[in-house]
């Protein structure tokens, strides 16, 4: 696989509208900072903020942010895909919304970085954040993260305290 474009909190004016009719021999990933509609199968549908989607090779591709300036994450990626997706459960051109959505954003971060720079392994090193990257989507549809409804950034916040406390067993914490 490789990754030929990658970007990451890339801006769009208001009104922002793209429709591509076949997007070619690559798949595109999005990860949408802001709220746009997108057209899947002849059907609009709102996305909120932290949505990602990832389309199939020569998929139709619509988008339009009518509400807000567009803010978004995204890649380019040429290869061989389906494997990954089956093994991951995830289907194309499905919205997925991952509970750390800034975790996106930094692996997009770390791919766009690495397409400039062409670092030694850079090929094993995108592949592997590529794989981070849908397994963050494929738990995404997991029970628990729906059934309890906690949002990213209360969900971090625990994480961060639960870190907390497991690395100063030397201090009196209390929870009182």
């Amino acid at each position: 696989m490789h990754i030929t474009k990658a970007k990451a909190l890339w801006p769009e004016r208001k009104g922002f509208h793209l429709r591509r009719q076949s997007t070619g021999d690559q798949y595109i990933f999005l990860h949408l900072l802001s709220p746009v509609k997108i057209r899947i199968k002849d059907q609009w549908i709102s996305v909120r903020r932290g949505g990602c989607i990832l389309y199939n090779k020569y998929d139709y591709q619509e988008f339009v942010s009518d509400e807000d300036p567009l803010l978004h994450d995204y890649f380019h990626l040429q290869g061989e895909l389906d494997r990954l997706m089956e093994q991951f459960g995830l289907s194309y051109t499905t919205v997925y919304y991952p509970q750390n959505s800034d975790k996106i954003t930094q692996i997009l971060q770390d791919l766009e970085q690495e397409c400039m720079t062409k670092g030694s392994f850079g090929s094993e090193f995108c592949n592997a954040k590529l794989q981070e990257l849908l397994i963050i989507l494929a738990r995404s549809t997991d029970q628990f993260s729906a059934s309890h409804g906690i949002d990213g950034q209360t969900y971090n916040r625990f994480l961060r305290l639960r870190q907390d406390f497991h690395t100063r067993f030397d201090s009196d914490l209390s929870v009182n």
